[in-house]
């Protein structure tokens, strides 16, 4: 499954904790799932942001995210791995709640390690604005995993920050609304 040019605008009156910040964004639940998200901004949110269960295999990659008054990334399933790269994170109250899987967060001076899933080296991600990081987050245990998939290309989190917002979605999505 691939999730691409997406627009979330999570500003919403039907939020969980009545701050006009919607919660439920991306449940990735099902078995075994191969998921890419790339070129997606998501902006005014508060958790699930994504929620990774169910042995979801996710690459999370050029997305932005603005903006999150909760947590960005959950899931309490240990066979859930993801790696995140090249990804904008602006104004993140908390990078991560309750997550039991692999995960790996590129941070900046281990790119070449993504070769072995990717054949490629990875992109860092940029952290703004009081946001946390990613960067305690070094699992590579999983990345064989990646071998024989389709695996996106891949820019910088700069590339990303000045194109994704601009180009991403139709239209407006009003998630709840």
């Amino acid at each position: 499954v691939t999730l691409s040019n997406n627009y979330i605008n999570g500003n919403s009156t039907y939020s969980t904790s009545c701050d006009n910040y919607h919660y439920w964004n991306f449940e990735m639940v099902g078995t075994d799932d191969q998921i890419t998200m790339k070129n997606n901004y998501m902006y005014r949110t508060a958790g699930r942001a994504p929620a990774l269960s169910g042995g979801t295999l996710l690459h999370a990659v050029n997305n932005v995210w603005s903006d999150n008054g909760g947590h960005l990334l959950e899931g309490g399933d240990s066979k859930a791995r993801g790696i995140f790269e090249g990804n904008v994170f602006t104004d993140i109250n908390s990078m991560v709640a309750d997550y039991a899987g692999g995960l790996f967060g590129t941070p900046a001076g281990s790119e070449s390690k993504c070769k072995s899933a990717f054949g490629r080296s990875c992109q860092t991600n940029s952290y703004k604005q009081s946001s946390g990081s990613l960067d305690s987050y070094t699992d590579t245990s999983f990345f064989g995993d990646f071998s024989g998939l389709h695996i996106a290309s891949a820019g910088s989190a700069a590339q990303a920050a000045s194109s994704v917002p601009q180009n991403a979605g139709a239209g407006i999505i009003n998630v709840g609304a």
